[in-house]
């Protein structure tokens, strides 16, 4: 939450407590349906019982005549800076006008982005240059969309586990000089005398700064509201409910992580790895590989995964006669020559500029070293290697990592949460809710994943987007046809868990 926000009491929020009992019922039947037995929901009943509740007395919402209406596409990506160019897309369909922006997260992504030299500052990038120079970071593409004169207005909701504010403020971003650098600053003009910007010394943190230090430009809308009481305010709010003028963008974006939060790096840390083992693991992997493309992220991985297979067999299954160590020192000879050859044949578009031998003898150090156990071996092959950021990141630099994402445990600000089956059932009633409370069908809807930067529980990933896509075909008539996989997706169309079964 960015500082200066004032806290909203929204008291004219109107939600009928039996409209919500009744649709959470829904979900739930139709949820519990769908995990226990893979049976497609119970449209016909969810329809009945809707209809009898009298809730949306004029129609039932999913039950929309589709014939005629514009496509409402889907699109699914990976990491959240890589919504931008869809969201371009249909802005620029609309003749430029600023859309309205609802996101659905745990977290507000609101971070400053950097003024790089093609950063469209105050109008629509006219480039491929210029839309990459939106795509800096999976927290910072919200801004760099507003300054860029996409987004009017913001309405980011939270799930009730997350541990952030709510409330409503008009702010303005400008440009500040810190240090001879430009910088992005931020104005709340009603709640402080002080701008912010981001602190040079800790870039994770904000600092202030006066007034005439900013120079004001770009003027937005934020609020920032609870997944419970967020469809009163966007329904019936009488100054801050959304206009049913299907002349603007209504864009819904909704991050995977909104239903839970689990760090990867603990799947490591659970199987008794030390911090220190972790980092040095991860930092052989970076040093060595930087595929040439983006689709031997996939192929690297299974690579590592077939070392790991043979790591088992050759070194971890010493016969009752003999001992560990024995085996160990037998093995590392067969298992060099087997990582010395993938290496060697694939120098060229896998890795980076490295002494081939060296990366193999420290690979096989590692992985016949007496403190990795098979269960720590099982552990690395479950966490398994992937880029270390989105390859349409601006100016990326293409290297692959331990699959831990962007935050360990103990060195992490980002909240851990996981649910369980009832939270999820109870997130899903929210989010149905709120896609009901919406005056009109969005003309365009982004899901984030989140999983590779380590965010959505890897497990329930897929099981969480089925839920939601599951929504807006009920909702909204989304076809399958309208639905979109990002070719950049981890893992594949079927997420990073289920990975080893995915085409390369």
């Amino acid at each position: 939450m960015l500082a200066g926000t004032v806290l909203w009491p929204f008291r004219k929020i109107k939600q009928k407590r039996w409209t919500c009992m009744v649709l959470g019922l829904m979900v739930c039947f139709g949820v519990l349906q769908y995990y226990h037995g893979g049976a497609q929901w119970p449209i016909e009943y969810i329809e009945i019982r809707w209809r009898h509740s009298g809730a949306y007395e004029d129609s039932i919402p999913w039950a929309r005549n589709s014939h005629g209406r514009p496509q409402t596409h889907v699109h699914i990506v990976e990491e959240h800076h890589e919504v931008i160019p869809f969201w371009v897309y249909v802005i620029n369909a609309f003749g430029g006008r600023k859309a309205t922006l609802i996101h659905v997260d745990a977290h507000n992504d609101l971070d400053y982005p950097e003024v790089v030299p093609s950063f469209p500052l105050g109008r629509h990038p006219q480039s491929d240059l210029e839309l990459s120079a939106l795509m800096q970071s999976n927290d910072q593409f919200i801004q760099s969309a507003i300054i860029s004169q996409l987004i009017n207005i913001t309405y980011v909701i939270y799930p009730p586990w997350a541990a952030n504010y709510t409330g409503v403020y008009q702010a303005t971003l400008g440009l500040t000089t810190q240090h001879g650098r430009s910088q992005i600053c931020a104005c709340f003009l009603e709640q402080s005398p002080y701008c912010q910007t981001r602190d040079w010394r800790f870039p994770l943190n904000t600092s202030q700064i006066k007034l005439n230090e900013c120079e004001q430009k770009w003027t937005h809308n934020h609020l920032e509201l609870e997944s419970a009481k967020a469809p009163g305010v966007l329904k019936s709010n009488e100054e801050w409910s959304i206009n049913s003028d299907s002349s603007t963008p209504l864009i819904l974006d909704i991050d995977e992580d909104y239903f839970g939060v689990h760090l990867p790096a603990r799947n490591l840390t659970d199987a008794r790895f030390s911090e220190s083992q972790v980092k040095s693991i991860d930092e052989l992997i970076q040093y060595t590989f930087c595929p040439a493309s983006p689709n031997l992220e996939l192929v690297i991985d299974r690579w590592f995964a077939e070392v790991i297979q043979h790591t088992r067999e050759l070194c971890f299954e010493p016969s009752s006669s003999r001992l560990l160590e024995e085996v160990l020192a037998d093995c590392s000879g067969p298992l060099f020559r087997i990582i010395h050859k993938g290496l060697r044949e694939h120098f060229n578009t896998w890795l980076c500029d490295v002494d081939v031998m060296e990366v193999s003898t420290n690979l096989t150090k590692i992985f016949t070293s007496l403190k990795h156990h098979p269960e720590k071996l099982l552990a690395l092959e479950k966490i398994g290697l992937c880029l270390t950021m989105a390859w349409s990141t601006h100016l990326y630099e293409p290297r692959m990592n331990l699959c831990l994402g962007h935050n360990l445990p103990g060195s992490s600000l980002v909240e851990e949460h996981v649910p369980d089956k009832n939270e999820v059932f109870l997130l899903a009633t929210h989010l149905a809710t709120i896609m009901l409370a919406l005056p009109r069908e969005p003309n365009i809807i982004t899901i984030c994943r989140s999983s590779r930067d380590g965010y959505t529980p890897r497990w329930l990933q897929s099981f969480i987007e089925d839920i939601i896509l599951g929504l807006l075909k009920r909702v909204f008539n989304v076809t399958e046809q309208e639905i979109h996989y990002s070719s950049a997706l981890a893992g594949g169309p079927g997420g990073w868990e289920q990975r080893m079964h995915a085409k390369t």
